[in-house]
């Protein structure tokens, strides 16, 4: 059997998204085409890469410091 694999939309244009407005998707979408504005669509936002540490290494140095702290 085929994999079906989910193609992700494009979202909505630029302008659309200013308006906070549903986009048809099109190019040009309904609403650029009757106003005559660019309709740009922009790429995928950037996503940042997590900078919290790994849950068990932050239970071992919270225990590492209640262990100097206490002298054991």
């Amino acid at each position: 059997m085929p994999k079906h694999t989910r193609q992700s939309k494009l979202g909505a244009c630029t302008e659309c998204q200013k308006r906070k407005s549903k986009c048809s998707g099109s190019a040009p979408c309904s609403y650029c085409a009757r106003s005559s504005k660019p309709c740009t669509f922009s790429g995928p936002p950037q996503r940042t890469p997590l900078t919290r540490q790994a849950p068990m290494s932050w239970f071992k140095e919270a225990a590492r410091k209640a262990e100097s702290q206490l002298g054991l």
